[in-house]
């Protein structure tokens, strides 16, 4: 059995999909800065080819809502299905979009997001928010009192306890 506080050198991976170069440039640079593992996509096929031919599995996906080759409502769409056909967890999703409607944002958020950000925002804020859904969607990637063996995970803590990714009741 191992204490997940040996395994705190383990960053938490993000996929970031982002089309403007600058701005995800500047993100990944932001992340990486305070400890996360990052991958870019600038379009959904190229995240589509990380995500299922690369086998990557991120905890946390930040995703923009208009992209070149479609729209990340439907990308967002795709992978909890993909997860649910496999019987595993979700990734959870933060939408960073500058579509601000009232509309998007509802859409986003009933459409499978954790979050939903809106352009121009803040890096920090975006950082304490992408921990905040890790907390409430994935705590044991955050847990420094995890306990794991195999596919099983237990937080002392909280006791709390995941089976292949998923919580047991």
């Amino acid at each position: 059995m191992v204490n997940s506080m040996d395994n705190l050198d383990k960053k938490i991976s993000v996929l970031l999909v982002e089309d403007d170069k600058a701005l995800s440039m500047g993100l990944e640079y932001a992340l990486i800065s305070e400890g996360f593992a990052v991958k870019v996509a600038d379009r959904i096929n190229i995240a589509r080819d990380i995500m299922f031919a690369e086998q990557y599995d991120p905890d946390i996906i930040i995703l923009d809502i208009m992209l070149p080759d479609g729209t990340g409502y439907s990308f967002c769409s795709e992978l909890s299905a993909y997860r649910r056909n496999r019987n595993k967890p979700v990734w959870p999703v933060i939408f960073l979009s500058a579509c601000d409607s009232e509309a998007n944002i509802v859409m986003g958020l009933d459409g499978g997001a954790d979050d939903y950000i809106t352009k121009p925002f803040r890096v920090k804020e975006l950082i304490s928010r992408i921990k905040a859904v890790l907390r409430r969607n994935h705590s044991h990637v955050l847990s420094s009192s995890t306990l794991s063996c195999g596919n099983i995970s237990i937080d002392i803590q909280d006791h709390r306890a995941w089976k292949q990714g998923q919580e047991l009741q």
